[in-house]
Protein backbone atom coordinates (compact mmCIF):
# COMPACT_ATOMS: atom_id res chain seq x y z
CA UNK A 1 0.00 0.00 0.00
CA UNK A 2 0.78 3.78 0.06
CA UNK A 3 3.05 4.66 3.08
CA UNK A 4 4.76 7.57 4.51
CA UNK A 5 8.51 6.96 4.00
CA UNK A 6 9.87 10.09 6.11
CA UNK A 7 8.71 13.07 7.42
CA UNK A 8 9.68 16.33 8.71
CA UNK A 9 8.83 14.25 12.48
CA UNK A 10 11.99 11.75 11.67
CA UNK A 11 14.12 14.34 10.32
CA UNK A 12 13.35 16.72 13.86
CA UNK A 13 13.98 13.59 15.77
CA UNK A 14 17.01 12.02 13.83
CA UNK A 15 19.03 15.25 13.15
CA UNK A 16 22.03 13.98 14.31
CA UNK A 17 23.58 17.58 14.94
CA UNK A 18 19.95 18.46 16.19
CA UNK A 19 21.26 22.44 15.89
CA UNK A 20 18.41 23.64 12.91
CA UNK A 21 14.18 23.36 13.45
CA UNK A 22 12.37 22.08 10.92
CA UNK A 23 11.56 25.25 9.58
CA UNK A 24 15.06 26.05 8.62
CA UNK A 25 14.76 23.03 6.05
CA UNK A 26 14.93 24.10 2.48
CA UNK A 27 14.41 20.40 0.92
CA UNK A 28 14.77 16.73 1.23
CA UNK A 29 16.02 14.57 -1.33
CA UNK A 30 15.07 10.79 -1.00
CA UNK A 31 16.93 7.86 -2.29
CA UNK A 32 14.93 4.82 -2.41
CA UNK A 33 16.61 2.45 -4.77
CA UNK A 34 16.33 1.78 -8.73
CA UNK A 35 13.26 0.50 -8.73
CA UNK A 36 11.55 3.64 -8.96
CA UNK A 37 11.72 5.37 -11.95
CA UNK A 38 12.56 8.88 -10.62
CA UNK A 39 14.76 8.01 -7.71
CA UNK A 40 15.99 9.90 -5.87
CA UNK A 41 12.94 12.34 -5.17
CA UNK A 42 13.16 15.80 -4.00
CA UNK A 43 10.47 17.12 -1.92
CA UNK A 44 10.11 21.03 -1.13
CA UNK A 45 7.02 21.29 0.42
CA UNK A 46 6.94 22.26 4.13
CA UNK A 47 2.87 21.66 4.22
CA UNK A 48 3.10 18.14 4.02
CA UNK A 49 6.20 17.89 6.28
CA UNK A 50 8.75 16.80 3.76
CA UNK A 51 6.71 13.90 3.13
CA UNK A 52 7.25 11.34 0.27
CA UNK A 53 4.79 8.45 -0.38
CA UNK A 54 5.28 5.35 -2.54
CA UNK A 55 3.72 2.33 -3.13
CA UNK A 56 5.79 -0.84 -1.92
CA UNK A 57 5.54 -4.46 -2.04
CA UNK A 58 8.86 -5.31 0.03
CA UNK A 59 11.15 -3.80 2.46
CA UNK A 60 14.06 -1.33 0.96
CA UNK A 61 16.47 1.10 2.62
CA UNK A 62 15.18 4.68 2.47
CA UNK A 63 17.92 7.60 2.32
CA UNK A 64 17.03 10.98 2.65
CA UNK A 65 19.47 13.91 2.67
CA UNK A 66 18.14 16.98 4.21
CA UNK A 67 18.91 20.27 3.03
CA UNK A 68 19.11 23.21 5.22
CA UNK A 69 18.36 27.16 4.10
CA UNK A 70 21.96 27.49 5.11
CA UNK A 71 23.18 25.14 2.62
CA UNK A 72 24.52 22.78 5.33
CA UNK A 73 23.07 19.37 5.13
CA UNK A 74 22.40 15.65 6.91
CA UNK A 75 21.66 12.08 6.05
CA UNK A 76 19.22 9.96 7.63
CA UNK A 77 18.25 6.36 6.78
CA UNK A 78 15.31 4.39 7.18
CA UNK A 79 14.65 0.74 6.81
CA UNK A 80 10.96 0.67 5.57
CA UNK A 81 9.38 -2.40 6.04
CA UNK A 82 5.55 -1.93 5.53
CA UNK A 83 4.59 -5.58 6.40
CA UNK A 84 6.00 -5.42 9.75
CA UNK A 85 4.19 -2.08 10.42
CA UNK A 86 0.91 -3.89 9.42
CA UNK A 87 1.45 -6.90 11.90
Amino acid sequence: GVQTLCSSDLVAKRNPRNEQPTKDIQLVRYAVGEKWPGSPFTVKDPRNGYELRLSAYGPFLCIAEVQFKDGSKCSLERFVDFEMAAG
